[in-house]
């Protein structure tokens, strides 16, 4: 069988999955448990996936902006014909669902009626939960949010949870723009994105060092939520208003909109940046056809998007117009343009280390970036951003918890680990560039940046 030939026939397997799958849970609202029809509509769903498994060995389908994907490819059709499976994942907050060869029809019926559950999760954490019921061909990637009923104003929240509810609604407002039965809304991410910014404005330390979890080099909602918290941060030093600072945010999230393809290509769950080259060289243009229809994006935001890749000194892309009279690029432009080099430096292709990056960008001043600009930014962020886990001189291993902008090479750091590698039980906190009384030489420096601790 060719491979467009398998394709097809995993597609086709695929709808009859899923309209069985819908159709067992419409069974559930009907029949009482036990019922003789709740069993067949389950074993002729099995026999769906026995079918499917004689060439394959797992079955995955993605849910994002209220559509199926598969193959990553959207489902538009059979997304419409299984509404009630939709929303009864999304509101158990299910983002992926993998079945794997041998699942049986008494797990089919225990994870239907997880479906049904109102709280399933209560016991801790999804797939234990799942183990616990005697699930063990059935795994689930979940997200903690539910436009339906997410509290904005819970203080509990660490930066985890609110960086992954910003990535999960930032996903769904990227897959709406090309769902044509959806309307796409900015709300959810505004609402987040005044958590985040709240967040930073109180203890920047917590939501900084996220950027420091690797992410996919083309992930790019990873990307655009990393490039507006790193832009936020330098945009606070520099006297940036509150409006200015929130538009620089929103336009750090949107920045990228324009890089991606047309539908949206899915992998591991998470949406990757085109690799098309016409659309990465015109997804400035693109990203403002798509956003300048949006009541909700501010018209700041439009522009950054627009000038985020043309050069301080006129170079970059788009070109602009000698007879419009186009300025240079704008300050918030700039800073997102910084941003952005700075994060895909970090987690792109070079892979670089924070130490390396500066003098990275610092070779651009005067072209691509405006050198106040850039000075303000190296010095906010400083050369080992929070988060950053480093080896010391005195060969202990810290991490970095203020940049410590009057010196830039001598961060404040946490210790976590003595000279022989083990784990540092009190709470000591470091400042480098504070020197031994008696010597007058530094306590200690950074030798050089590491992974992990």
């Amino acid at each position: 069988m060719s491979e467009t030939a398998a394709l097809r026939r995993n597609m086709s397997l695929t709808e009859e999955i899923l309209k069985a799958f819908s159709l067992c849970l419409r069974n559930r609202s009907l029949y009482p448990e036990g019922h003789t029809i709740l069993r067949v509509s389950d074993e002729r769903l099995v026999e769906i996936y026995n079918d499917y498994f004689q060439s394959q060995e797992s079955w995955t389908i993605v849910i994002l902006g209220g559509e199926i994907v598969f193959e990553k490819v959207p489902l538009n059709r059979v997304s419409l014909l299984v509404r009630p499976l939709l929303k009864a994942a999304e509101e158990r907050g299910i983002s992926s669902l993998s079945v794997r060869k041998g699942v049986t029809a008494d797990e089919i019926a225990a994870f239907l009626h997880i479906l049904t559950e109102d709280d399933p999760w209560e016991g801790g954490n999804h797939n234990q939960e799942m183990l616990n019921r005697d699930i063990h061909h059935i795994l689930l990637q979940r997200v903690d949010i539910a436009e339906s009923n997410y509290d904005i104003s819970t203080d509990t929240e660490d930066a985890r949870d609110i960086y992954a509810s910003m990535r999960h609604a930032l996903t769904r407002f990227f897959v709406s723009l090309f769902n044509p039965r959806s309307s796409p809304s900015l709300d959810l991410v505004h609402q987040i994105a005044n958590r985040m910014i709240r967040s930073l404005q109180d203890d920047h330390f917590a939501l900084i060092s996220r950027l420091h979890t690797r992410r996919a080099p083309d992930d790019l909602v990873g990307h655009s939520i990393n490039t507006a918290i790193i832009a936020y941060e330098a945009g606070k030093t520099m006297g940036l208003t509150p409006t200015q600072l929130t538009d620089l945010f929103l336009a750090g999230l949107l920045h990228d909109v324009g890089k991606m393809d047309i539908p949206p290509r899915f992998e591991d769950g998470i949406i990757h940046t085109s690799t098309d080259p016409r659309i990465l060289h015109e997804h400035p243009l693109r990203g403002v056809g798509i956003l300048q229809s949006l009541p909700t994006v501010p018209a700041a935001a439009i522009v950054v998007v627009y000038e985020h890749h043309r050069g301080w000194d006129g170079s970059g892309y788009p070109t602009p117009s000698r007879a419009s009279g186009e300025r240079r690029v704008n300050l918030l432009a700039n800073i997102i343009a910084i941003a952005n080099a700075y994060e895909r430096y970090l987690h792109g292709t070079e892979n670089a280390k924070p130490e390396e990056i500066p003098p990275m960008l610092i070779r651009k001043a005067g072209e691509e970036f405006e050198p106040r600009v850039l000075a303000h930014f190296i010095t906010a962020v400083g050369m080992y951003p929070p988060g950053t886990f480093v080896k010391l001189t005195t060969n202990e291993t810290a991490m970095v918890v203020d940049p410590n902008r009057s010196d830039p090479f001598r961060p404040v750091v946490q210790l976590l680990r003595d000279a022989d590698g083990e784990p540092v039980d009190e709470d000591t906190q470091i400042n480098l560039a504070d020197r031994d009384i008696d010597t007058g030489h530094y306590i200690a420096s950074v030798r050089t940046s590491v992974p992990s601790a």
